[in-house]
């Protein structure tokens, strides 16, 4: 569903755009628009509440 490829100081980035992106600082933020930040990160599935996700970041 969602990645949030830096921890809690970045942008969520939907799924399938993630997918299109080489897990490296260049490529995440280039391809995304978010970025790395710390590498803490949190993939979201589709059985995922995002807004209880996003209340607990």
């Amino acid at each position: 569903k969602a990645v949030i490829p830096g921890g809690s100081s970045v942008p969520v980035v939907p799924g399938d755009i993630m997918l299109k992106a080489n897990m490296d600082y260049d490529s995440v933020a280039k391809v995304t628009g978010s970025m790395l930040g710390s590498g803490a990160v949190i993939v979201m599935d589709d059985t995922t509440d995002m807004v209880k996700v996003l209340q607990r970041v």
